[in-house]
């Protein structure tokens, strides 16, 4: 796969700002990928959680461990502007989360196809026990596979339905 093919979406490390009526994740993603288009995106948007409250929403007070996003403002990323005529995405979503996920892979421009489970595994490869979720300890999330306006070729050959990263 060619560089100008894979955009990586790391939305909160970004930071030159162009516009000031643009959230700064949107003027800094534009500011990096400076005019290209891609074919494959990955995007992993710092979702925010309704419930701040749990100890492991990234929000929350003690933790602080990165900002988050409203959904109008994830939803609101200019990921159509970087995408070519034909592409796909796959966007990282937490279970909790789904509706809210299906909604940005639309607003993107992006028709849903299929998922994949992200099953969160430690560094010595045994399971992520921390979990997230309030009625469910996770150590999974999603990833949303979408075709940009229909035209994106379907795999062909055998892929993973499970993707397994250290965490």
């Amino acid at each position: 796969m060619e560089a100008n093919q894979l955009c990586s979406l790391s939305v909160p490390t970004l930071t030159h700002v162009e516009s000031p009526q643009m959230h700064p994740a949107a003027s800094n993603l534009l500011s990096f990928v400076d005019g290209r288009t891609f074919s494959t995106i990955l995007a992993d948007p710092p979702w925010r959680f309704v419930n701040k409250t749990g100890k492991v929403a990234p929000e929350h007070r003690r933790l602080s461990r990165y900002s988050t996003m409203k959904l109008d403002e994830i939803m609101s990323l200019p990921v159509p502007q970087i995408a070519k005529s034909t592409a796909h995405l796959y966007l990282w979503c937490p279970n909790a989360l789904l509706p809210e996920g299906l909604a940005v892979l639309n607003a993107w421009g992006f028709s849903y196809k299929s998922n994949m489970v992200w099953h969160k595994i430690r560094k010595d490869g045994g399971p992520d026990g921390r979990g997230v979720g309030f009625y469910f300890r996770n150590v999974t999330e999603l990833v949303l596979f979408g075709a940009w306006q229909e035209r994106a070729h379907a795999c062909t050959g055998a892929e993973p339905s499970e993707l397994s990263c250290d965490a």
